[in-house]
């Protein structure tokens, strides 16, 4: 890394950014953020591991969930709120092996 001062300059305020952003409190990853439009995330998500698929299914209807107004949403939303640390990128390691193929047509 050219400038490792940089890098301790933005990663508090990548931080700040992420929570902000609000996806954490309702327990969703990134990857769940990303459009599923293109055929490259769809290919993507064809791919995923049957308990990953799973998972990504179930965070994305447990956050439909507690958005909605009712008596759960308040109580649910203190346990869903990930941490940094659960914040792993699991759908982005396949777009490079995806999107080569597709460049070559």
């Amino acid at each position: 890394m050219k400038r490792p001062w940089l890098k301790q300059w933005m990663k508090p305020l990548s931080e700040w950014y992420a929570n902000a952003a609000g996806y954490r409190k309702l327990g969703l990853r990134v990857d769940d953020l990303i459009p599923e439009e293109s055929d490259v995330v769809m290919l993507a998500l064809k791919r995923l591991p049957p308990k990953e698929a799973y998972d990504r299914v179930f965070r994305l209807r447990r956050a439909f969930q507690v958005t909605q107004p009712s008596q759960l949403g308040p109580l649910l939303h203190k346990k869903l709120q990930s941490l940094t640390a659960y914040s792993v990128r699991y759908r982005i390691s396949c777009f490079p092996k995806i999107s080569r193929p597709s460049l070559r047509r």
